[in-house]
């Protein structure tokens, strides 16, 4: 494989995920926000970066 593509994964990998995303998902369109206005959707963001250790 090329390196340049090192970083991304295949659909098959995500499996594993597939609830936790799809949660993640439901949650941000459950809680919608104005444009430029993302302030509770920036925090939630952050909180789960943080808690995967980014």
């Amino acid at each position: 494989m090329n390196a340049r593509y090192d970083c991304f994964c295949k659909l098959s990998d995500l499996l594993g995920a597939q609830a936790s995303l799809s949660e993640a998902r439901r949650h941000l369109h459950r809680f919608p926000e104005l444009s430029f206005q993302e302030k509770s959707t920036a925090q939630w963001v952050a909180d789960q970066l943080e808690g995967w250790g980014y």
